[in-house]
């Protein structure tokens, strides 16, 4: 006989914990907009990027699992309104106009992703031996600045310049430049103290460096106090080290005037110490409808009129030369005399017939050239010269002459170009 069969209800097919599941997000849903603590905030778009995009999701206080107190403000406790959003440990957040770093995810313990992010209160600033500056947002790990520990105390809560501080970070492209020792500036410009990176110890930044740029995470650091050098440190900006390395861009020519069909390029060389080194720059134009430049130096006029073209050390724009260029809509003209065969010789015992024509602008020109032999010393019996017409002339080597060579001069109305031919021997 026949069997019939019958849809039933997903409920039916569902475990009771599946069922939960699925029950539970929907009313997480549902109810999302509804709460009181729900903003869009910024999330990297991808680990390290340093681009974001919106995202909904509820903002709360974080209740310290020890003690049940709630936390500080510079914690936060955050939870999507998609219930299947990933966030990875170290991703970056933006909102109530700072930086939060990700240093807990929940999504084990949770049916939905909770993700704890601290306020990133400080940034760290440091210029690499290339002379790129580099601004990454960290967070102190712990809120109190401790002095040295010498075991005959705890240590005390009190801001000293000798004292150990723990920095956290994301660990990406930018942090992993970050050598062992290397000091860094923490404050304002008004009050700065200066902390090294201990170069040892469970925190040492030599077992954290990775050739994986791309892995996710939050990397550590120790630091301890060290002393301010006025001297070689940016206390404006709050960058080490930088006065100890100073870099210059040198062009040539330091301004332009050009003509609309005209092109140039701009040479630059970088001076680091006074010494030139071989570093990257960037090209950019004022305004790019009057000229823009290639990453070459080469200027292309577009338009008349007055633009800056700039050139700046990568990743440090702060080092920089500018060039002023004036354009004008004059159409210049560009003259140039070609001449085949390029090489310029005839061996012993043989003919060579040399063709000239005259260009401009790349466009062949009608005009005809006159020729002769011009100051030289190689003996007129050593030679046969011939003009054939007004576009060829030949030479022919009689017997060779090492001495000297021979001069031919090539004119075609107010433009002339001189050849010098050699009498080479027959190999």
């Amino acid at each position: 006989m026949p069997y019939n069969y019958t849809q039933i209800q997903s409920s039916l097919i569902n475990t009771p914990k599946e069922t939960y599941i699925e029950d539970f997000r929907k009313r997480l849903e549902e109810g999302f907009e509804n709460s009181s603590d729900w903003f869009t905030i910024q999330e990297e778009t991808d680990f390290g990027s340093e681009k974001y995009r919106n995202v909904d999701a509820r903002i709360n206080y974080v209740i310290a699992a020890e003690t049940g107190e709630k936390m500080s403000d510079d914690f936060k406790m955050l939870w999507f309104r998609d219930t299947t959003h990933l966030v990875k440990l170290g991703t970056m957040f933006y909102f109530n106009d700072n930086y939060w770093l990700c240093i807990n995810t929940e999504k084990i313990k949770s049916l939905t992703t909770a993700v704890t992010v601290k306020r990133c209160n400080n940034t760290l600033r440091w210029m690499d031996e290339n002379g790129g500056i580099y601004n990454v947002p960290c967070s102190l790990a712990d809120p109190l600045i401790r002095e040295n520990r010498d075991y005959s105390t705890t240590g005390s809560a009190v801001v000293n310049v000798s004292g150990v501080i723990e920095v956290m970070a994301q660990f990406n492209v930018k942090t992993n430049k970050i050598k062992a020792n290397q000091r860094f500036l923490f404050g304002n410009p008004e009050n700065w103290y200066c902390y090294k990176i201990f170069g040892s110890g469970v925190n040492n930044i030599n077992l954290m460096t990775t050739e994986d740029l791309y892995s996710s995470g939050v990397i550590r650091y120790t630091m301890g106090g060290w002393q301010l050098n006025e001297d070689t440190d940016d206390l404006v900006n709050g960058v080490c080290d930088v006065n100890q390395n100073i870099y210059q861009i040198q062009v040539s020519p330091s301004s332009l005037k050009l003509n609309i069909g005209e092109q140039i390029t701009i040479t630059q060389r970088v001076l680091h110490n006074g010494k030139y080194e071989e570093l990257d720059v960037v090209w950019e134009t004022s305004n790019p409808l009057i000229a823009n430049i290639t990453q070459d130096g080469l200027v292309n006029p577009i338009k008349d009129g007055i633009a800056q073209i700039k050139v700046s050390l990568k990743n440090n724009s702060s080092v920089f030369t500018e060039i002023p260029i004036e354009i004008s809509q004059e159409i210049n003209t560009n003259w140039e005399i070609r001449i085949s065969p390029k090489d310029n010789f005839v061996l012993e015992g043989t003919s060579k017939t040399f063709e000239t024509r005259l260009y401009s602008n790349n466009v062949l020109n009608p005009l005809v050239f006159t020729y002769s032999v011009i100051g030289t010393d190689v003996p007129k019996e050593n030679y046969v010269f011939s003009v054939i017409d007004g576009n060829r002339f030949s030479i022919t080597n009689i017997e060779k002459y090492l001495v000297d060579y021979l001069t031919v001069r090539c004119t075609s109305d107010s433009y002339q170009k001189d050849l010098q031919i050699y009498l080479r021997g027959a190999w």
